[in-house]
């Protein structure tokens, strides 16, 4: 077993993305997705408030790169205060939604956007209906006692449309889950739902610690790196496209930037299993809504928790 490895530097358990401050803003989430990597996680009660919450962030001087997650952060009713307070003192701001809230009718989308350097949304199916059966946990209806959840696509470019004229950038976080994103074909339709609602960029993923709903991106994309966690598990895909056996023509046409974020055995138990610890150009910090601040996520230390954000 080898100590330190020779890891991409790119890849987020290398520290590839600097520091980075995320913060999970609430415990609250309006969704139920089978695969969150939340579900479980550790969720301190006593929330604090917006002032709270920015003293323990500005107080992370070092850590410029701030990543809003939860839970749903939108759900936190004191959320535009928080990144006023916090603004003026970070370099970059982005946040990670599923996209229910984006509405004027729950949010101030232009203060949103005025805060934000760039907002993640996590969009799983291009057809509403499959999409919605995520977000419920892949049931029809909703489960007792949570509201029967429900993305409107058409609702949800009228508030990006906002959100960019603000100049905060788009990204569609788009897991691979079986049943749902699992072929070239249902890729290429969601490259098409992604240039629908004007995203400035698609991001593909493999899940993480959920064997039953994973999909090898390798049966889907020809070519791929062997080894994830030495190369980078980060693929463009639009390069990746151009050099492919394949024809992969709605990639490579595409307006949007568009990535992959494979998994390796560090957090994915159907990979090789990795013994190495990376050595890190960057550290991430946490910050719970109790305002606590930790080295790394509670109960996952391995500094790859967030497969589908990163400090963007």
């Amino acid at each position: 077993m080898r100590n330190q490895s020779s890891v991409c530097p790119r890849n987020s358990c290398a520290g590839g993305y600097g520091n980075c401050l995320d913060v999970k803003i609430t415990n609250l989430c309006n969704g139920n997705c089978a695969f969150c990597i939340e579900r479980g996680g550790y969720s301190p009660e006593n929330q604090k408030g917006p002032v709270e919450l920015a003293l323990a962030t500005v107080s992370q001087a070092e850590y410029q790169n701030v990543l809003i997650l939860g839970g749903e952060p939108l759900m936190y009713p004191h959320l535009i205060e928080y990144l006023r307070l916090i603004r003026p003192y970070k370099k970059h701001i982005y946040l990670t939604t599923n996209g229910t809230l984006l509405d004027q009718r729950y949010v101030d989308l232009e203060k949103l956007g005025k805060y934000l350097d760039g907002i993640n949304i996590s969009i799983h199916h291009y057809l509403e209906e499959k999409n919605d059966m995520v977000l419920r946990g892949g049931m029809q209806d909703a489960p007792a006692g949570k509201i029967n959840l429900h993305l409107d696509f058409a609702a949800l470019k009228k508030g990006i449309r906002i959100l960019k004229i603000q100049n905060c950038s788009v990204r569609i976080n788009c897991n691979l889950v079986k049943g749902y994103i699992d072929s070239y074909r249902a890729v290429g339709k969601m490259v098409a739902q992604a240039e629908f609602l004007h995203a400035d960029e698609l991001r593909f993923a493999e899940l993480q610690n959920s064997p039953d709903e994973f999909v090898d991106a390798y049966t889907i994309f020809e070519g791929l790196p062997a080894d994830p966690y030495t190369n980078g598990c980060e693929v463009d895909l639009k390069d990746f496209a151009r050099g492919s056996s394949v024809v992969l023509t709605s990639i490579i046409t595409s307006p949007m930037k568009i990535r992959l974020k494979l998994t390796c055995g560090r957090v994915n138990p159907l990979r090789a299993a990795v013994n190495d610890t990376p050595q890190r150009t960057g550290m991430t910090r946490v910050l719970y809504p109790n305002a606590q601040i930790t080295s790394g996520w509670i109960g996952n230390t391995d500094g790859c928790h967030n497969v589908s954000g990163g400090c963007h």
